[in-house]
């Protein structure tokens, strides 16, 4: 599952690079999905049976514009894995997967942007038995220098046995 899909990137290597049975990109943006389309195309993997898109925010309920990850339980094959990187709604969309987070086999690998943030996902995933560390940044962030104003960008490494 790819919460915050963006240009696909990581769910095209998730389609082409993995066993996966199933794929889920989730992404609200139109102008990222644009975009999402044409590196499918570029791929090959337009039409992938493989692939559900859903252009929908993540969030803590359901909404026209919002889905909880929760509400994906039917469609969801697992052990699985979820990446997630939706720029501060990390708490949000966590909130919404209440059922989804007491799976067994689950591997979360959330982006974060602030410590409060960091603290917030940590507790969430602790308080569901989860093992969680963080990854601190991108070993190329020594020769590209992250240039959004971001108060930190590392990742939550979370997992379930």
């Amino acid at each position: 599952v790819d919460v915050g899909s963006a240009h696909g990137n990581h769910t095209l290597y998730a389609l082409m690079k993995t066993p996966a049975e199933k794929v889920i990109a989730i992404e609200p943006d139109p102008n990222h999905l644009k975009v999402f389309e044409e590196n499918l195309a570029l791929n090959g993997m337009t039409g992938s049976k493989k692939l559900k898109v859903i252009s929908k925010f993540a969030g803590r309920s359901l909404k026209d514009d919002c889905i909880t990850l929760d509400s994906l339980m039917p469609k969801i094959l697992f052990p699985c894995f979820v990446m997630m990187d939706i720029e501060g709604a990390e708490v949000e969309a966590l909130t919404g997967a209440e059922k989804f987070l007491k799976q067994p086999g689950c591997r979360w690998l959330v982006e974060i942007h602030s410590y409060e943030l960091e603290k917030e996902c940590l507790k969430i995933f602790r308080s569901e038995g989860y093992t969680a560390r963080i990854v601190d940044f991108y070993w190329w962030r020594f020769f590209i220098p992250d240039e959004r104003p971001v108060e930190l960008s590392r990742w939550i490494v979370a997992y379930k046995e």
